[in-house]
């Protein structure tokens, strides 16, 4: 198909800086940005079933793929490799993982039912550390009394994409304790992992957990809540998490011990729209509405953006080169760094 790539300033204004690019495939949804060595930079939105690349200049078709709407997406840039979960309440959960160069033909696999939905049940980012692919998620035994009320904090991992284990974080067998594992991180060696965890003692909800592996895990100190739609993000030695529930900026190096940093004026990261990137001695932080810049997680500047609108689309943010990129919808937005505009 031939592409018709639009550019044009929206937002602040002209003064904003900001272009976008458009393709009539690109349809409404989840955004997701991966830089590539192979393909420049993929574009996907999760409402379709194609991908696109970019370099910024036009965003031209790539291949199709075998789903839409998955429920976890990950592009392995070190081996330009696409891995693709899709779960299903009553039927299996779905892998899918490209084996062609240019993303276009996918071998599959299953993973571990549940005895109640059937289907694995999954949440957050799916994410790549020490040769697994890791996603967090639930277990349902097939018990008669409330089901629905019996979910067991669990991780998903693989090796390769296709075969899948499913490990019980509070035992290794079914148990009457509740809770999941919304979000996982890596970084600095370590896997961390927000979620709640109930066993009817001491464990409350929402609280960190720390690994080496995504085999076996250690419960960490943190007091903080997490949330299903904040990620956690490793950046320049650090994990950081928004916790959405109290409005809380927080960090750790080890996934263990956290501290709370102070966070931009009117910050409000959910639905997937958090993110940490650094470049050049400064940090650079999106949420809803805005990109936020610090070296200190103390003082921060506000940059025009080019859109307002808060609908719970997942948006994504990258920085290549000099240039900063937003996803968001069916648009891709880029600016020089340092032709963004602070608002003021």
């Amino acid at each position: 198909m031939s592409l018709k790539t639009s550019f044009f300033t929206i937002g602040g204004g002209d003064e904003s800086n900001w272009r976008v690019m458009t393709h009539p495939d690109l349809s409404d949804g989840d955004a997701y940005l991966f830089p590539s060595t192979t393909h420049n930079l993929l574009v996907y939105n999760a409402r379709g079933t194609k991908i696109f690349k970019t370099d910024l200049t036009n965003i031209t078709f790539l291949a199709d793929l075998p789903v839409s709407s998955p429920s976890g997406i990950f592009y392995n840039n070190s081996v330009n490799q696409l891995v693709i979960l899709k779960s299903n309440y009553s039927s299996n959960s779905v892998s899918y993982i490209s084996t062609d160069a240019n993303l276009s033909t996918y071998a599959s696999g299953t993973l571990p039912s549940d005895a109640y939905y059937t289907g694995a049940q999954l949440n957050g980012e799916l994410i790549y550390g020490n040769g697994y692919y890791v996603i967090g998620g639930e277990y349902y035994p097939n018990t008669t009394d409330n089901p629905n009320q019996t979910s067991n904090p669990a991780i998903f991992y693989s090796t390769n994409g296709i075969s899948w284990t499913r490990v019980l974080l509070n035992s290794t067998t079914v148990n009457r304790t509740m809770g999941d594992v919304d979000q996982v991180g890596f970084g600095n060696n370590k896997f961390v992992a927000f979620g709640s965890y109930f066993t009817g003692t001491s464990d409350s909800s929402s609280k960190a957990i720390a690994s080496s592996t995504p085999k076996t895990w250690t419960k960490a100190k943190s007091d903080f809540s997490g949330h299903i739609r904040v990620p956690v993000i490793f950046c320049n030695g650090y994990f950081y998490h928004y916790t959405w529930g109290i409005s809380k900026l927080i960090r750790s190096s080890d996934g263990t011990n956290w501290n709370e940093l102070t966070k931009p004026t009117e910050f409000s990261a959910e639905r997937y729209s958090f993110d940490v990137l650094y470049d050049n001695g400064v940090y650079y932080l999106l949420d809803q509405k805005a990109i936020y810049s610090t070296s200190d997680f103390s003082t921060y500047k506000k940059y025009k953006m080019p859109f307002t609108s808060t609908t719970w689309y997942r948006q994504s943010m990258v920085i290549v080169g000099d240039t900063i990129v937003v996803m968001r919808g069916n648009k891709v937005y880029y600016s020089k760094i340092s032709e963004l505009v602070e608002d003021i």
